[in-house]
């Protein structure tokens, strides 16, 4: 279950007093917005480009293999996008790849239209949160991820 933090944990606990399960918080979340992108203070080598077709079926274990630095666009509402799945392997950190690319997709989609950008993030990853922040991402709230298992 994903949701507000406080909400989250009474509804966790609720669903595993009635069911045979025992929750357990998976993930402390920020959920992260912008309107206007600051561009990073480093910029970093390569440029952005979009995913071809015949590409995907390569991209796809990416998320859990070894790219250089990925992001994309996981929703949309009606006047906003959610950036997700931003990803640098350990060996290609602190070169700004993250920053570049999400400052540049974020552009790209307030260009294209959208009033504002939005992310979820892992609280208890500093380097990306501030990353965000520095990009001009602002926390608009908390969430909590919460997974059960059988007792």
């Amino acid at each position: 279950m994903v949701g507000p933090e406080e909400e989250e944990a009474a509804a966790t606990d609720l669903w595993a007093a009635t069911h045979p399960v025992r929750a357990r918080l998976e993930m402390r979340m920020g959920i992260y917005a912008l309107e206007a992108v600051t561009p990073p203070r480093r910029a970093a080598p390569g440029r952005m480009r979009a995913a071809r077709p015949d590409e995907w079926m390569a991209l796809t274990p990416w998320m859990e293999g070894s790219p250089v630095a990925m992001a994309g666009v996981s929703g949309t509402t009606p006047h906003g996008a959610r950036v997700g799945y931003v990803y640098t392997p350990p060996d290609r950190r602190g070169r700004g790849y993250a920053g570049a690319l999400t400052a540049a997709l974020s552009r790209r989609l307030l260009e294209g239209g959208r009033r504002f950008c939005f992310l979820y993030t892992n609280l208890a990853d500093p380097v990306s949160n501030r990353i965000y922040r520095r990009l001009g991402y602002g926390l608009v709230t908390r969430a909590a991820a919460y997974r059960f298992d059988e007792r």
